[in-house]
């Protein structure tokens, strides 16, 4: 009986073990499956999203007959490229960012925008000067192949876009915009003493110069130097490569002027307002001597990028 007994409880024992192991067969491989069901599925097709082309240089064309340009706020590295070299640069060699300079440019745009109902042509470099300026001759702007494709290609905009503007409208201003410290208050107008507004003068039979700083005056702005000063008084910051380069006592050249905004006129807080007086002073200049006249509808493409 004995025997007998512990027989029955063997067989009792095994048939509970087998139907819990088939039960936990049952239930593990359910849980499995739960549990991947869980977990996002995983794609296996290629990425398609390209990685954004960094743009070194802002080119956006427009209708008006003007052009703005901006070389010195730009705070991108060049990849590959060898930073610029004392030496070769010599006293020249400059390579502090003009702060806000390059917004400066875009909040003129705008504004001339509103005034008119037509964008000018923009060109922004947006690259750091430690690698790249574009407002010096060639030989002393770059140190490195990389670099001098930056600066052709802004250059190269600014002699496409005074093309379109002499071939639409016979004549066109540039404004270079910079930035300065020494009179934070005050805007300094570089013209090389009316060298590269040759064609203006010649228009109005006068020294340009002062009547372009009378209209700035007019509108709230110091300007050194002043409409009242004699002709050919620019000392400092009289006009870099930009304007020589493109000014108008060179063949399809058209009238350049540089412009060097102090530090509190570019100031977060003053800038807006800054943009505004500057643009009040150039409206009543543009219709006299540009024959730019309102119109409020933007013509076809005028913000459309022309570069990358």
């Amino acid at each position: 009986m004995i025997n007998q007994g512990r027989c029955c409880m063997l067989r009792s024992s095994f048939m509970v073990s087998t139907l819990f192991v088939l039960a936990m067969g049952v239930f593990v491989p359910a849980a499995r499956a739960q549990t991947a069901s869980n977990q996002p599925a995983v794609s296996k097709k290629p990425a398609t999203t390209k990685p954004k082309k960094v743009e070194f240089v802002t080119i956006q064309k427009g209708t008006l007959p003007v052009i703005l340009s901006a070389p010195h706020g730009g705070e991108l590295d060049l990849p590959g490229s060898l930073p610029r070299d004392r030496k070769s640069g010599g006293s020249r060699f400059q390579t502090v960012r003009d702060v806000r300079s390059s917004e400066l440019a875009e909040a003129i745009a705008n504004q001339l925008e509103a005034e008119f109902g037509q964008r000018p042509y923009l060109v922004i470099l947006r690259v750091s000067r430690k690698y790249l300026d574009a407002n010096r001759e060639a030989d002393y702007a770059y140190e490195s192949p990389e670099a001098q494709v930056v600066y052709d290609e802004y250059h190269g905009a600014i002699e496409q876009f005074k093309k379109s503007i002499l071939e639409k409208h016979g004549s066109g201003l540039l404004i270079d915009v910079h930035g300065q410290s020494k009179e934070k208050g005050a805007v300094y107008r570089g013209t090389r003493n009316g060298l590269t507004i040759s064609a203006l003068n010649r228009r109005v039979g006068k020294d340009a110069a002062s009547l372009y700083s009378k209209v700035m005056e007019d509108a709230g702005l110091r300007v050194v130097p002043p409409s009242t000063a004699a002709p050919n008084q620019e000392v400092e910051y009289n006009g870099g490569e930009i304007v020589v380069a493109h000014g108008s006592q060179n063949p399809g050249g058209i009238d350049c002027i540089q412009m060097e905004f102090g530090a509190d006129l570019r100031s977060v807080a003053a800038l807006p307002q800054t943009a505004k007086d500057f643009v009040k002073g150039l409206s009543p200049f543009l219709k006299e001597h540009y024959g730019v006249s309102e119109q409020r509808q933007a013509a076809a493409g005028g913000t459309s990028p022309a570069g990358r």
